[in-house]
């Protein structure tokens, strides 16, 4: 994708925006384009897109422009090949994991490993959490259902095939054809059983658990990967849910976005791998943010959060149509401390999100940025380096949950 226009206002952390500030590619909300003189005799056309802070132009294209633009924004160096570790097998606590095992589990579960090595901080409420007893499927059992379902064998035979690269559609088939045959395979019996006894012993029977893609190409500083995969849900009491959660985020790492988001960074697909983090299912949700440690609207200011909220179970990263979160910046230095940029769908006059509440998670954010930078830039070469942190407010108590971390990819915007 060399640029973006949709119909849909979005927030500053949605997976669209993400995805593309980690590629450099621009991305244009204008309600009702479809009618816009500027683009309906343009449909079908390939053309030049310029988006700047206060407006948009776009025109016709030649193939030459175009080509020599798309090698402009490439990333430069040899193909990147993933960290991957084979050799780790059978359930993984994440009580006994740390950041280093993303060739093994993969970045999401690895990270997630780490936040339970943070030391979370007295708010000006409460104590952030992070969910207890999650555990992680290594990669290893992925590349054994990748090559048992004859799945591997059809990506080869598709790659080595000129129109793989050449025919968008051709491509397409061919990968759809490594889903289904991902999907359709049957879980190994030892491996289900023992992710069965994981959670059986964790959380019973009835409770919900989410199952996460946790793959070596997410999550990671240089890619992002945000929305690339799928997470499902599942529960014991519910004959054929588990198998059925952890085939179809197996499949993901071959849907047509994740191939192409690669393909972008010249990512070695021979040696990107699946694993997956389980853990409790969120229930009686009263809100959620994401949170990036670091200004959005100035990446100089590290003194300044980019706060996104919404209540209840509505998305912040893939919001519904029309519907738009909370923003705000916090400022650790100054008062007020909370500057609203606009508020939520379902609160169009107030916050939220009690100013409290906001100090608790500002402060939980700082905490996992100064930890995260120890291990991803302990040389402290990024000066924008920022961490994007996903959190949760449960029940009437609206305790915070800390529910993932990554590398946010401001060098991209920059």
């Amino acid at each position: 994708v060399g640029g973006l226009v949709t119909e849909a206002l979005q927030t500053p952390l949605a997976h669209v925006n993400v995805l593309s500030q980690n590629r450099g590619t621009p991305n244009l909300a204008v309600v009702g384009a479809r009618n816009r003189s500027e683009f309906e005799p343009l449909f079908g056309e390939l053309v030049r897109l310029e988006v700047t802070e206060s407006g948009f132009t776009v025109r016709v294209a030649e193939l030459a422009e175009a080509q020599a633009h798309w090698e402009s924004i490439m990333p430069p160096g040899p193909p990147q090949s993933p960290a991957r570790d084979i050799t780790v097998r059978g359930i993984q606590d994440l009580a006994d994991r740390d950041y280093s095992d993303i060739p093994s589990i993969g970045g999401k579960a690895a990270q997630f490993a780490e936040l339970y090595r943070v030391t979370f901080p007295v708010g000006c409420g409460q104590v952030a959490l992070v969910p207890d007893r999650a555990f992680a499927i290594p990669m290893a059992h992925y590349v054994d259902h990748f090559q048992a379902s004859g799945a591997q064998a059809l990506l080869t035979t598709a790659m080595n095939d000129a129109r793989f690269e050449s025919d968008a559609l051709f491509r397409r088939a061919a990968l759809a054809s490594v889903r289904e045959a991902i999907t359709e395979h049957p879980v190994d019996a030892a491996l289900l059983t023992s992710i069965e006894q994981a959670i059986q012993s964790r959380w019973g029977s009835d409770r919900r658990v989410r199952l996460s893609s946790s793959s070596n190409t997410e999550d990671l500083p240089g890619f992002n990967g945000a929305g690339l995969y799928v997470s499902e849900a599942a529960q014991l009491s519910e004959a054929g849910t588990l198998a059925s959660a952890l085939r179809t985020v197996w499949a993901s790492l071959w849907t047509d976005r994740a191939h192409d988001e690669r393909a972008f960074f010249r990512i070695e697909p021979t040696m990107v791998a699946m694993g997956v983090l389980v853990h409790a299912a969120f229930v009686s949700e009263e809100g959620s943010a994401i949170v990036v440690s670091r200004s959005l609207h100035d990446p100089t200011r590290s003194d300044i959060y980019t706060m996104n909220f919404q209540r209840g179970e509505a998305s912040v990263a893939n919001p519904a149509p029309g519907i738009t979160s909370e923003q705000f910046d916090y400022r650790w230095a100054r008062d007020p401390r909370r500057v609203f940029r606009s508020y939520s769908t379902f609160s169009p006059t107030e916050s939220l999100i009690s100013a409290n509440e906001s100090c608790d998670m500002a402060m939980a954010v700082r905490a996992i940025h100064d930890h995260f930078r120890m291990l991803v830039d302990p040389q402290s070469e990024n000066q924008y380096f920022a961490m994007e942190v996903e959190i949760k407010l449960i029940d009437q108590t609206r305790q915070l949950y800390v529910k993932q971390a990554r590398p946010y990819p401001f060098q991209a915007e920059l």
